[in-house]
C-alpha cells in the first residue's frame, strides 16, 4: 500500500507539471504570435521603403532622362553613381543626387563615370561645408581640368583647398576660376600660379578674388599692348619696354 500511494503521489505531480507545461507552450505560442507579427510589420515596412526607394530612382531616371535628352534606360546607367553617392550620405534623397549628377554630366568636358562621381560628391560637400552652390562649384571644376590640364582628383583639391584656405572670403572664389582660369592659362601660368595670385591678391587687401584676377586680366592685356602709355610705365619701374616685347614674342619670357 505504501509502494501504491508513492506511485499515486507521483501520478498525480505530473498532472501539475502537464498544466505548468500546458500554461508554458501557450506563453510560447503566444510569444511566436507576437514575433511572427513583428516580423510581419518589420517586413513590410522594409517592403514600402524598398518600394519607396525604387520610386524614388524611377523618378531620378526621368529626371535626368529630360536633363540630358536621353532615354530613360539610358539615364539607368547612372544609377551606380547615384547609389553610391546617396549611400554616402551626400544629398538629401536620390532625386536630389541624381539631379547634382545631371549637372556634371552636362558640364564636365569628360565621360568618365569616376569623374562624374567625384566633382558630384565634391559639389555637394561643399555645399554642406561652405554653401557654395553646385553647379559653379562643377563649373569651377571644368575649367581648371580643360584649361589647365588637371585631372578631376587635382582639380577637386584645388577647389578644396581653395575654400580652406579662406579664398572665398567675399564669395566669389569659384566664379573667379570660371571667369579667368581661362584668361590666365592663355597666359601661361599654371593652376597653383594662378591659385597663387588670388591668394596674394587677398592677403595684399584687394577685395575678393574677383578684383585679383581682373588686374592680372588687365594686365595680360596692357603689357603687350605696344602703347606709349605702357612703355613709359615700365621706364618707370627700370623695365626696357622694346626688349620686354621681343623677349614676350619670342617666348624667352612668359
Amino acid at each position: 500500500m505504501n509502494i501504491g500511494s508513492i506511485y499515486v503521489a507521483i501520478k498525480g505531480d505530473t498532472v501539475d507539471l502537464e498544466k505548468s507545461l500546458t500554461h508554458a507552450k501557450d506563453i510560447s505560442m503566444k510569444a511566436a504570435g507576437i514575433a511572427a507579427g513583428a516580423f510581419t510589420a518589420t517586413f513590410a515596412a522594409g517592403m514600402i521603403k524598398v518600394a519607396s526607394i525604387q520610386d524614388e530612382f524611377t523618378e531620378a531616371n526621368n529626371k535626368i532622362a529630360k536633363s540630358l535628352g536621353i532615354s530613360t534606360q539610358e539615364a539607368k546607367a547612372y544609377n551606380a553613381e547615384i547609389n553610391k553617392l546617396y549611400g554616402q550620405g551626400l544629398g538629401q534623397n536620390v532625386g536630389d543626387v541624381a539631379e547634382t549628377v545631371s549637372m556634371a554630366v552636362k558640364t564636365l568636358s569628360t565621360n568618365s563615370k569616376d569623374a562624374v562621381n567625384q566633382v558630384s560628391a565634391l559639389a555637394m560637400r561643399m555645399e554642406d561645408a561652405y554653401g557654395a552652390d553646385r553647379q559653379e562649384t562643377i563649373s569651377a571644376v571644368n575649367v581648371l581640368m580643360t584649361k589647365f590640364g588637371l585631372d578631376s582628383k587635382a582639380a577637386l583639391d584645388f577647389v578644396a583647398k581653395g575654400f580652406q584656405s579662406g579664398l572665398n572670403s567675399s564669395g566669389d572664389f569659384l566664379e573667379s576660376v570660371t571667369e579667368y582660369g581661362g584668361k590666365f592659362s592663355d597666359g601661361g601660368l599654371k593652376a597653383d600660379e594662378f591659385f597663387s595670385v588670388l591668394k596674394t591678391g587677398l592677403a595684399a587687401g584687394v577685395l575678393g578674388t574677383d578684383k585679383a584676377a581682373d588686374m592680372f586680366k588687365e594686365f595680360a592685356i596692357r603689357i603687350v599692348d605696344g602703347s606709349k602709355t605702357t612703355a613709359d610705365a615700365l621706364r618707370k619701374v627700370g623695365i626696357d619696354s622694346d626688349k620686354m616685347t621681343k623677349d614676350l614674342a619670342s617666348g624667352a619670357k612668359t
